[in-house]
């Protein structure tokens, strides 16, 4: 009977991990991220990053949907790669991935965003001859009580401004969050833009 408790377990396992991981970048998908942060948006103080790969659509119309997945494949590498234990990675759909930083004030979120940025360019690819790829971020941090639906919708208002202002870049609500706990050294309601 224990065999067969353990290989159901084991079935059920495998079940849950092809339910919520990518096939393709080995990243939680949106439903095994956002399963995974549920238990943690009751308090405040955490982050968000998301990250849209810029004119990935050129990418795949001009190399094709095999390069567009090795590029996708090299992102998700590069932002396992440079994140801390404990944060979490998933792969939204298409060219877009979020990261959730547990326990992170504003200015870290952006610091990291920059991080990240700065690792996805630095990829180089030479097969076909791409070059650089560049990603646009936004970051924010969860205000209390917030909801994670307009949590999310306010990141990637952000992300969407970061293209807007012309990619490779990162906007942040940091002056936002700033004012939403008086502190009175910055101006309230702006946004922070960084492009290295």
């Amino acid at each position: 009977m224990a065999i067969l408790a353990a290989a159901v377990t084991d079935v059920i396992d495998d079940l849950r991990h092809q339910r919520d991981v990518d096939h393709l970048t080995g990243v939680f998908n949106r439903r095994g991220f956002e399963e995974r942060i549920a238990g943690r948006l009751r308090k405040g103080g955490h982050a968000l990053l998301l990250c849209d790969i810029d004119k990935f659509k050129s990418i795949n119309d001009q190399y094709g949907h095999d390069v567009g997945d090795i590029v996708l494949k090299a992102v998700a590498r590069q932002l396992e790669l440079s994140l801390r234990t404990g944060d979490i990675l998933g792969r939204m759909g298409g060219e877009e991935f979020a990261v959730f930083l547990p326990d992170t004030s504003a200015r870290e979120a952006q610091e990291c965003a920059e991080r990240l940025r700065l690792a996805i360019q630095s990829c180089k690819f030479t097969d076909p001859d791409l070059g650089s790829v560049t990603a646009s971020f936004g970051a924010g941090v969860l205000a209390p009580g917030e909801a994670w639906t307009s949590f999310y919708k306010r990141i990637d208002a952000l992300l969407y401004e970061a293209k807007r202002c012309g990619r490779n870049r990162t906007i942040s609500d940091i002056r936002l969050v700033s004012s939403l706990a008086n502190e009175t050294s910055e101006p309230p309601f702006g946004l922070q833009a960084h492009r290295a």
